[in-house]
């Protein structure tokens, strides 16, 4: 499930968000907190914000004010990591094709971002767990630490003690 198409449900295969509430509520009962894996550096294909994206970079809409054309990376240059897609385009999707990188640098996804974990740590999450934070900028490490400094401050608005941990394989 590292393609995320919604990041505010729970997947119908692992129950209900109330479902979630009662596992959220018996783990504090027994003093014990849930992690959740966050995955912020690509979405599913199939996300509504990447169909939109999509949409309105073939159709020239990235100057409107709802456009999401810079919500992911494009450029009409073949490149590694790019996949090609309609209108002579191409998307950056490093992991897979069906995984479109989000722009970590735009200031619209990271309002959505925010909304994400605002909306988890409410439903009782104790922290997160980063999907690959090495990969957010391709192993650029001062952006990466840029974003997480963003990110760390960010959640802990919402919770001072939320707990973050990043999985990195360097």
């Amino acid at each position: 499930k590292y393609d995320v198409i919604d990041y505010m449900s729970i997947d119908p295969l692992f129950g209900t968000i109330e479902d979630f509430d009662k596992l959220v509520e018996e783990a504090n009962n027994r003093n014990i907190g849930i992690v959740l894996d966050l995955v912020l550096n690509h979405t599913s294909s199939k996300h509504p914000w990447f169909i939109q994206a999509q949409k309105d970079i073939i159709k020239n809409r990235c100057e409107e004010e709802d456009s999401k054309c810079n919500w992911y990376n494009f450029t009409k240059e073949k490149k590694t990591g790019y996949t090609m897609m309609g209108g002579g385009y191409f998307y950056e999707s490093v992991f897979w094709a069906e995984m479109p990188d989000l722009n970590l640098d735009e200031p619209k996804v990271r309002e959505e971002i925010e909304k994400v974990v605002q909306f988890w740590i409410e439903h009782g999450v104790s922290g997160f767990r980063l999907d690959a934070p090495f990969h957010y900028y391709n192993g650029n490490a001062s952006k990466n630490n840029e974003f997480l400094n963003w990110l760390e401050k960010t959640i802990k608005t919402y919770d001072e003690d939320a707990f973050l941990v990043g999985e990195v394989w360097s």
